[in-house]
């Protein structure tokens, strides 16, 4: 039981304060915050009082699923000054990241619950990053920053963000056990949608799962017991052996220079390039794995609409992707004959070091043909949904209600507990991120320069841009074409996993009548393609 007006007046009742109130958050988190309040700062020891407090409002209120002390905790460490310190950006980050936990942890409206505290969410991503990329951080506090970061995304299904931050976090340190587990786990979660792959993806999760669950204090340490339970219920879950883990020659370099380039950048739609070889017959394995279809007209009609639709947006993948490879890599094969053509057309000079050819302007469709892809994905899933919304007003930023308007219905019924669709919630949340000053938000502006006013690439230093123009270096230009590839990938996985989810329920809606699941058989595009 806490001491009542408990003096902390050296850094040895500091400790022993913090110890037993960390203690106690696993078994009583009010009595731990209980504890910390109780405390009174001697002369110099308030901003450690303030943090202790602010730490156990923080933590116990997310325990307690209560957004109020989760809240107060932040209030707390904003007034300790975040930008001060590495250490209080990170504690702000996971006080941001705990609003959101408690708030939809507390209702079974995820809709709801996520669409007001989505900004805590972008809020603690942000800062995370922040500390993550202060080369004044300490390297464990950067390791943490990464993996919170990581599970900022992953709280809300977007595990391909959530893989990108773990793998950072890895890169750092190989053995890093929070990020190893939290790796498996996404990894477990998107494994079915790799059809013939899944089993190998299934090893790679079960590899990164053993070597966290052998290190139990460190998980321990860092996320709890609740943490080392979640590895060891996924990891059982996952038939088989322990694995050894990806081929060490998977990064070598690949005889097709185009493969090479995709893997490089990780452009393939696969949940992991680590699984990929240059032997492997498909690299974009990615579909749901089957559909359920009534026996009337309209639902085989409807089951072929959403088959095409799917197709479709995966064709224009993969053709922005060709695109952007062909007008920037130098292994490219039409350098020689783009520069021929180029030089035939008169381009006149601004003195601005302006680019002009064949293959800049290649390179700036092929942005603007990745960014497309969103808004058709936006499209796909009102389409696949049945919605009210007018094809007219379907636009990303806009997937999950109309402007100025409410959750659309439809899209708010799946993301009601207990049977949340993540699939759907990824994309909710990847649209959230053109509402905020965003990388994604800044390519998609990009986007709309190049399609309606004018995009420019330079060989040397940018001019300014202004209202009419966006200019930027060629090499800038091929990095944004390359990261909007990178987020119409993740996209397209999390519209697959929205599919897939959705169909295997669609049969537990009426027990006494189901409609039956049935696979979709793959088209050869060497005979569709044939002429």
């Amino acid at each position: 039981m806490a001491t009542k007006g408990r003096v902390i007046d050296s850094m040895e009742a500091l400790t022993a304060a913090h110890g037993e109130a960390v203690a106690l958050l696993d078994t009583d988190p009010a009595a731990a915050i209980a504890l910390a309040e109780s405390c009174i700062p001697g002369s110099g020891h308030e901003d450690n009082v303030q943090q202790l407090q602010a730490a156990m409002y923080t933590d116990g209120g997310v325990q307690l699923n209560r957004a109020d002390l989760v809240k107060r905790g932040a209030e707390m460490w904003r007034a300790l000054s975040p930008g001060t310190t590495p250490n209080i950006a990170y504690n702000l980050a996971n006080a941001e990241l705990g609003i959101f936990q408690a708030a939809t942890a507390a209702t079974d409206d995820l809709a709801a619950a996520w669409s007001e505290n989505v900004s805590h969410l972008q809020k603690a991503r942000a800062l995370f990053r922040r500390v993550a990329k202060d080369a004044a951080s300490p390297r464990n506090l950067r390791l943490q920053a990464l993996t919170n970061a990581g599970n900022a995304f992953d709280i809300v299904g977007r595990y391909l963000d959530a893989i990108d931050l773990y793998d950072e976090a890895l890169a750092l340190d190989p053995g890093f056990a929070m990020a190893l587990g939290n790796r498996g786990v996404a990894l477990e979660h998107s494994a079915r949608l790799m059809r013939g792959h899944a089993p190998t993806v299934l090893s790679e999760a079960v590899a990164n799962l053993d070597a966290a669950l052998a290190q139990p204090d460190a998980v321990g340490g860092f996320g709890g017991r609740s943490a080392f339970d979640v590895f060891a219920k996924v990891r059982q879950r996952i038939k088989g052996p322990p694995s050894s883990g990806p081929d060490p020659e998977v990064k070598k370099p690949w005889a097709d220079p185009h493969a090479d380039w995709c893997r490089r950048h990780e452009l393939f739609l696969h949940v992991s390039h680590r699984c990929l070889h240059e032997n492997t017959e498909r690299l974009d394995p990615l579909f749901f794995r089957g559909v359920t279809i009534g026996l009337d007209d309209a639902s085989q009609h409807r089951v072929r609409q959403f088959v095409d639709a799917f197709d479709a947006i995966k064709q224009d993948y993969v053709a922005a992707r060709y695109t952007a490879w062909l007008a920037s890599e130098r292994t490219s094969p039409i350098r020689a004959h783009s520069a021929a053509i180029s030089a035939r057309v008169t381009f006149l000079d601004s003195l601005e070091y302006a680019r002009w050819g064949v293959r800049t302007g290649m390179a700036v469709q092929a942005l603007a043909a990745a960014t497309n892809v969103l808004d058709k994905v936006a499209s796909f899933v009102h389409l696949y949904l049945s919605t009210a919304r007018k094809v007219q007003s379907v636009y990303f930023e806009w997937l999950w209600q109309a402007r100025d308007k409410p959750m659309d219905e439809q899209i708010a019924v799946l993301l009601k507990r207990p049977n949340v669709n993540m699939g759907l919630l990824a994309l909710c949340d990847l649209s959230y991120d053109l509402r905020s000053d965003t990388p994604l938000a800044r390519r998609v502006h990009l986007r709309h320069t190049s399609t309606h006013r004018f995009l420019v690439a330079h060989t040397e230093v940018a001019p300014p841009s202004d209202d009419w123009f966006d200019r930027l270096k060629w090499d800038e230009l091929v990095k944004e074409s390359i990261a909007q590839l990178q987020v119409a990938r993740a996209a397209l996985i999390y519209l697959a996993r929205m599919i897939d989810i959705a169909e295997y329920r669609a049969p537990k809606k009426d027990p006494k009548h189901p409609t039956p699941s049935i696979p979709i058989p793959s088209a050869d595009s060497r005979l569709s393609e044939h002429d």
